[in-house]
């Protein structure tokens, strides 16, 4: 038995090809036969990865159709007769781009036309699960989080990024597209840089070359505000230049209203930084009643949020303690633990 991987595209620095990288390595350390494939790929990470069009199911494999968008694979993960598993990291409804699209995503298309060819149906969240529902797959199913390996964070030594010792560092990861809400969290720290302290930062770690109208629009924001030169945009990012970012935070903001799973507040807490999430999604599931869960944008109201859980050591340790406990639910033995499960059940359904 074989377990097959595969995806349109193999990227460096991507939450979904990171955690199809940390599966397959954890698929191997388990003993498992596994390989990744895809037809697109880029070289930094191209030592992963096997050619589409060299894919050759074989009955006895379990292929794991990792689904994200729009397909272009579907011809070689549908051929052969093999157990098939849809692994759905949900798709952000084009009504983020345009306000007005009342269009469909062609992914989701292609899963109203497809669902009956998959056996199982494994979703990063739970809420990923109920938009496949909502898609109208209605097959077994079950979840497994994103697989995050957390030890390559504790490689990386901290360097120092703040301008003198008494700065404070506002984090926020993830590409820049219009469902993250930048704009929400540059309101949040224009409040608190203006009326509070102005002897701070906000570091937008995250690719902003795909989806330049809207960073145009951020930066046009930005022109007219006291903080406006306390806004850093680093463009896409080395994981060692991302973990020092982690690592020199002194509060993480995620304002985003479309989330199949978000690993960036998990990586967060394992980094020991006080983590605030807007609930919406699956942002509420991830964080578990950790960090700090807020169900309003209030831009005052959370800038003063922010100067609490900065200028408190007790309440910030109370913070911390609950993140560190969480995030232990993500740690490769428990990962491990519910992926054995699942490969266990589905090999029983294979031979059914």
């Amino acid at each position: 038995m074989r377990i097959i991987q595969a995806l349109d595209a193999l990227d460096f620095g991507d939450g979904v090809s990171n955690d199809v990288i940390n599966l397959y390595t954890l698929l191997q350390e388990m003993g498992y036969e596994t390989a990744i494939y895809s037809k697109w790929v880029n070289e930094k990470v191209s030592r992963y990865r096997n050619d589409i069009e060299k894919l050759r199911l074989q009955p006895d494999d379990i292929l794991l159709h990792h689904f994200s968008g729009e397909s272009h694979i579907l011809d070689a993960v549908l051929a052969g007769g093999c157990f098939r598993v849809m692994v759905y990291h949900n798709i952000t409804p084009p009504g983020f781009w345009d306000k007005n699209s009342r269009k469909r995503d062609p992914g989701e298309l292609q899963i109203d036309e497809i669902k009956e060819r998959y056996n199982y149906f494994l979703g990063v969240s739970e809420f990923n699960l109920q938009c496949l529902r909502e898609l109208g797959a209605d097959g077994p199913m079950g979840v497994l989080p994103n697989v995050i390996d957390f030890s390559k964070i504790d490689t990386v030594p901290r360097r120092e990024l703040r301008e003198n010792p008494q700065q404070k560092l506002f984090l926020f990861v993830g590409r820049v597209a219009p469902n993250k809400k930048h704009e929400d969290i540059i309101d949040i720290f224009e409040c608190y840089y203006r009326e509070i302290n102005c002897n701070s930062r906000l570091i937008f770690a995250g690719n902003y070359a795909d989806n330049t109208a809207y960073y145009t629009s951020l930066q046009a924001r930005l022109s007219s505000l006291c903080c406006r030169k306390a806004v850093t945009f680093t463009g896409k990012v080395s994981d060692e230049e991302l973990y020092n970012y982690y690592k020199n935070a002194d509060i993480f903001l995620c304002m985003s209203e479309h989330e199949g799973f978000c690993i960036p507040l998990l990586e967060s807490m394992y980094c020991g930084v006080p983590t605030v999430g807007y609930d919406a999604c699956a942002v509420g599931a991830t964080m578990g009643g950790a960090g700090i869960l807020v169900s309003q944008k209030k831009p005052q109201l959370l800038a003063r949020l922010a100067h609490v859980v900065l200028t408190q050591p007790n309440i910030r340790r109370q913070i911390l303690l609950k993140q560190n406990e969480w995030v232990s639910e993500f740690s490769k033995p428990a990962i491990q633990k519910r992926l054995e499960k699942l490969i266990t059940l589905w090999r029983q359904k294979q031979h059914e």
